[in-house]
């Protein structure tokens, strides 16, 4: 039995790394694998879902520290699995305060071979994008004093008292940490205490996997920065999920431009800061092209408020509508009723699965020249590649599709069929089959 661990899983609201997990998991079990998924939520939701069998695990009543310290109560609950289902091999999708290092220590003390995927920045970077300053995309190396300046400038601390604040001395946190001294400026000076304990714990997290699979290029290029030896580094990227089938459509099929309609721009992803979504419609919102916005936002615990400022940024403009998520099996097909889908990310994206059903519908992309995101898209081939955050440059973006239809369709020209998740379960049960011939752990 192979034991996966994501952040969350339905019917709590998903993303796309726990639609990836689903697929994979189908996959596996169309190939005659035993899985089962562990998750942390509310234990009642245990049982069946889409037909693969999900133990929900508790966490503490108060909301799980975003300083990454270990939930024992998941922890507690996630050894008694272990010793109920006696699995072959625990995968790991996360790195939370639920999903921790701690759990693939529980499962190396019980002779369980491990994986790790990195499928989010957050796995290691403390500020949680993998980007410099929020400006430019970072090395990922992982050291306490760049770290430290890095996320008080993110909290509004300005670089110079920021670059003193980060020489402060981890035991000097820790007085504070210890005389419960953890909001206002105090949570400033124990800054550096808890990015180091954050860079130990994902140490901790590779020390503790036998492999450790990136899912593109510069994650693990990241891994490699931060000492992960290559003989537990997999690269395998994702892949569109089964169910989502492709839709073949025509290099010349007629665009619907200003000759007959609005461009037809679609957004599909979680409601967060990250994805960007305020550039997009502050670029609209400027424009007077004929451009119709169609919002498919996934709304997660704790975006209410940016998706409240998203609806009050777009005001009274009859071009952005905010309409419910699309089923993770319907979103190809939603797609292939639009011209061109926006991936505004302002963060380092490791796949990102929305750029695959987009190729998939035939739909070129406009994203963020970053990560995973530049991996995929060929800009002038397939769409086209952006500065993050700028606004400016996103409206003449959409601006020049909105009065030249001829570019999608020589984009649409550009797409070749994406890589689906056969191919992922293929990389995968050659890991598994690997570790179950090799017993010993990972060096």
């Amino acid at each position: 039995m192979i034991l996966h661990v994501p952040y969350t899983f339905a019917p709590d609201p998903v993303g796309g790394t726990e639609i990836y997990v689903a697929a994979l998991c189908r996959g596996l079990v169309r190939e005659g694998w035993s899985v089962h998924v562990a998750a942390p939520g509310d234990p009642a939701l245990s049982g069946t879902v889409d037909g693969l069998q999900v133990t929900r695990l508790p966490v503490l009543d108060r909301p799980q520290s975003a300083e990454g310290v270990s939930d024992p109560v998941t922890l507690e609950a996630f050894e008694l699995l272990l010793d109920r289902l006696a699995p072959r091999i625990v995968h790991l999708h996360a790195r939370t305060a639920a999903v921790s290092h701690r759990l693939l220590e529980a499962a190396r003390a019980r002779d369980i071979r491990t994986v790790f995927t990195y499928h989010t920045p957050t796995a290691s970077c403390p500020r949680g994008t993998m980007l410099l300053y929020g400006a430019e995309p970072c090395d990922g190396v992982l050291d306490d004093t760049r770290c430290t300046r890095c996320v008080l400038e993110s909290h509004g601390v300005p670089r110079r008292p920021a670059a003193l604040i980060a020489r402060a001395p981890v035991a000097l946190g820790r007085l504070a940490t210890c005389a419960g001294l953890r909001h206002g400026p105090a949570r400033g000076v124990r800054m550096r205490q808890i990015v180091h304990d954050g860079r130990r714990r994902f140490a901790r997290l590779i020390a503790a996997s036998d492999r450790v699979v990136a899912v593109c290029d510069w994650v693990a290029d990241v891994l490699r920065h931060n000492g992960t030896p290559e003989d537990k580094l997999v690269l395998s990227r994702q892949g569109l999920a089964e169910g989502a089938s492709p839709y073949h459509r025509s290099p010349a099929e007629p665009f619907l431009g200003p000759q007959a309609g609005a461009l037809r721009v679609g957004f599909f992803g979680r409601l967060d800061q990250t994805k960007g979504l305020e550039v997009l419609v502050e670029a609209i919102r400027g424009s007077a092209a004929n451009i119709a916005l169609t919002v498919h936002g996934v709304a997660q615990a704790g975006s209410e408020r940016y998706a409240a400022a998203l609806m009050a940024l777009a005001g009274e403009d009859s071009r952005i509508s905010f309409r419910p998520p699309v089923p993770s099996h319907a979103v190809v097909s939603t797609m292939s009723g639009i011209d061109v889908v926006a991936v505004p990310s302002l963060w380092m994206e490791t796949g990102p699965l929305v750029v695959l059903e987009a190729f998939a519908a035939g739909c070129p992309v406009l994203g963020s020249n970053l990560g995973g995101i530049a991996e995929l898209v060929r800009d002038g081939f397939n769409g086209r590649l952006l500065p993050p955050g700028d606004a400016l440059a996103w409206r003449a973006a959409l601006e020049t599709l909105a009065g030249d239809p001829t570019i999608l369709a020589r984009w649409r020209s550009g797409i070749v069929p994406p890589r689906t998740i056969r191919d992922v379960v293929r990389d995968m049960v050659g890991l598994y089959d690997d570790l179950q011939r090799d017993p010993g752990k990972a060096k």
